[in-house]
């Protein structure tokens, strides 16, 4: 089976001072194959619930958080890619510019 979520949330994430004080947008797509059925509203409340609490610093920690733990949490899934990015951060800073920074991740098991 194949889950595709896309999410989009407000959180605490990034290096500089005021990303660590001020809630910005994120923007998450996941895909992921599994062995059987998952509830994937399952899979977005984790992917929410492990931003809140962790307050990434960088994307790179999120992506490495996910990569050693959401198989963890749900074991059923096969392989997935996460992408994460950062909508809105350049309209927070005193640059215009007018790319949006993003990551994603392949992970196959």
């Amino acid at each position: 089976m194949k889950i595709s979520l896309k999410m989009r949330f407000k959180c605490v994430v990034g290096v500089l001072s005021f990303e660590r004080v001020k809630k910005q947008k994120i923007s998450l797509k996941l895909s992921a194959k599994t062995s059987e059925f998952i509830d994937y509203g399952l899979i977005s409340e984790y992917i929410y619930a492990s931003f809140k609490q962790q307050k990434f610093i960088y994307l790179e920690d999120a992506l490495a958080f996910f990569e050693k733990n959401l198989i963890k949490e749900f074991p059923k899934i096969t392989k997935f890619k996460l992408k994460i990015s950062k909508p809105q951060i350049f309209k927070m800073l005193a640059k215009p510019y007018k790319s949006t920074p993003s990551l994603s991740k392949k992970v196959v098991y």
